[in-house]
């Protein structure tokens, strides 16, 4: 795939054709040339290699510690140790102090401050 644009971003750049030209024989839209053109200006042939499309996180992704309290938090009889070892299970490190700590719980405030 990338020898595919190489060659397409070399027509337009060293043989002088058209982007119109080159994008009709090899197959593709003016704009997507472009865009192999401006990619391979800044990354050189690295530029022209495929990218994964993965997000590097989903918004919506809960970490698995609330995931966790949101399931219902720790079965009848779970201890800290229990609830940190389970955890860890999943690849959460966790203190033993905060494993007993709904997350809800510690990010939410009062919506006014308390009286004296």
């Amino acid at each position: 795939m990338a020898e595919r644009r190489y060659q397409a971003v070399l027509a337009v750049i060293k043989d002088g054709r058209t982007v119109t030209e080159t994008a009709a024989a090899v197959g593709v839209s003016r704009q997507t040339l472009h865009v192999w053109l401006a990619n391979y200006e800044a990354g050189g042939l690295e530029g022209l290699v495929d990218r994964s499309h993965r997000p590097h996180a989903h918004p919506w992704q809960m970490p698995p510690r609330r995931r966790y309290w949101r399931l219902g938090g720790p079965i009848q009889g779970w201890g800290t140790w229990r609830i940190v070892i389970e955890l860890a299970r999943k690849g959460v490190t966790l203190s033993r102090p905060s494993a007993g700590k709904d997350p809800a719980v510690e990010q939410s405030s009062p919506e006014s401050p308390s009286p004296r």
